[in-house]
């Protein structure tokens, strides 16, 4: 047997990370797991997810660090990581190679909150499961949230976060949805965490993706809420990957002008320390990526600097996987020449991290042409058709590029 490099041992046995510094409440699926690929095995009660202890000494996640520990392998509930593996997130997301932490202590840092999927939009690549106007539109039942088991697992958490995560330096939240700014008592409880860490003078992050999809009254409620906590940071991604009516078919439901207006509201005021765009990059959204480019960076230099990006403003990384029908990968080999023309464009603007979202595209370029079997293509072509009806769109006039996709 050929040795073992120095790299495939330290992916081996390096316990994962996340089930240390994270935590992510689902409150309609009554979860709480440490990773997004992390599959709860036992649903807490209301009695356990309503104690401070829970949060930091869980019987599983306890049992699942010890098995790191112990066998330096994925534990029950880490499989999805494990089938994958040495290709799979845990070798993306882990952070502590090479380090030697302290694994006795709790060291969570970052929490992640979903809180309902009361949501605006059916965008094209969304479900039932994430928005609530898909599930209308499909006519399945809109499972509303268990409130007392979402009252006992927010109290539960403010609970640990006061009694337990006084000593770290600094707390970040991310928080989900549906369409974050229209979910029911969002504001009180951003609030209520941001109020907590206020009184002690401890550092706080909070990141929010929302569609801007909203009106000035709501709008207004949010930036209301930032200049009340000056000491906190409020960062914010619009979920937007197309301009006019490109983004209103992808995105149905969407008001492109609307969201024109309040993403230049939000970046206007100072209170929002971060503002920037979350482009979900799929196979609609190649063909005119440099024009989008192009209108993030005249709209944010309107009111901040370009050369502040990654300190007052940010692109994110976002790709389609699934439905597999608008993964790039579909699109024919000559589109990787629309995502070379905005790999120059990012090249020669003079913005601090553009290598990072220029690599982001160059990965997105290589997929492209790579899923083009006969079989695919016949089952995109029906997915396409399908998505027409239920919107009662024409994407083939509003996507040009379906016509090079399903050449006949």
């Amino acid at each position: 047997m050929a040795d073992t490099t120095i790299l495939e041992k330290s992916l081996m046995v390096t316990p994962c990370s996340r089930l240390w510094t994270d935590i992510k409440l689902n409150v309609n699926t009554k979860e709480m797991v440490n990773c997004t690929e992390r599959r709860q095995i036992e649903n807490p009660s209301l009695e356990e997810i309503s104690s401070s202890e829970f949060w930091h000494s869980r019987k599983e996640t306890v049992n699942a660090r010890l098995h790191w520990l112990s066998n330096s392998s994925f534990p029950k509930g880490c499989e999805e990581c494990s089938l994958h593996h040495p290709n799979g997130l845990y070798t993306v997301r882990n952070k502590w190679f090479g380090l030697k932490p302290d694994f006795s202590k709790d060291h969570t840092h970052y929490i992640e909150i979903q809180l309902g999927t009361k949501c605006n939009q059916t965008c094209m690549y969304c479900n039932a499961d994430s928005s609530s106007l898909w599930a209308k539109k499909l006519g399945i039942p809109y499972t509303e949230h268990d409130e007392q088991w979402k009252e006992a697992a927010l109290n539960g958490l403010y609970k640990h976060v006061e009694e337990n995560m006084f000593d770290k330096e600094v707390i970040t939240y991310n928080f989900l949805g549906g369409e974050t700014l229209i979910i029911d008592d969002f504001l009180d409880v951003v609030e209520r965490f941001a109020n907590l860490h206020n009184e002690r003078q401890q550092k706080c992050v909070m990141h929010f993706i929302s569609n801007l999809n909203v009106g000035p009254a709501v709008l207004q409620k949010f930036i209301d809420l930032c200049q009340s906590y000056p000491n906190v940071e409020f960062d914010l991604n619009a979920s937007i990957e197309n301009l006019g009516a490109r983004a209103e078919a992808v995105r149905e439901g969407l008001d492109f002008s609307r969201l024109e207006y309040n993403l230049n509201w939000l970046a206007s005021e100072p209170c929002v320390s971060k503002i920037g765009c979350l482009p979900t990059m799929n196979a609609l959204s190649v063909y005119d990526h440099t024009n989008f480019l192009l209108w993030v960076m005249e709209t944010i230099s309107q009111h901040r600097k370009l050369e502040d990006c990654g300190k007052t403003w940010t692109m994110g990384l976002n790709v389609i996987k699934e439905p597999k029908a608008m993964h790039p990968g579909i699109l024919p080999e000559h589109y990787t020449s629309y995502m070379n023309k905005a790999i120059n464009l990012i090249s020669e603007v003079a913005i601090p991290q553009k290598e990072i979202y220029a690599s982001h595209l160059s990965n997105i370029r290589d997929q492209i042409g790579t899923r083009r079997n006969k079989e695919y293509l016949h089952s995109a072509y029906r997915w396409y058709k399908k998505q027409e009806k239920l919107h009662n769109r024409d994407y083939w006039k509003i996507f040009p590029e379906l016509n090079d996709i399903f050449l006949k």
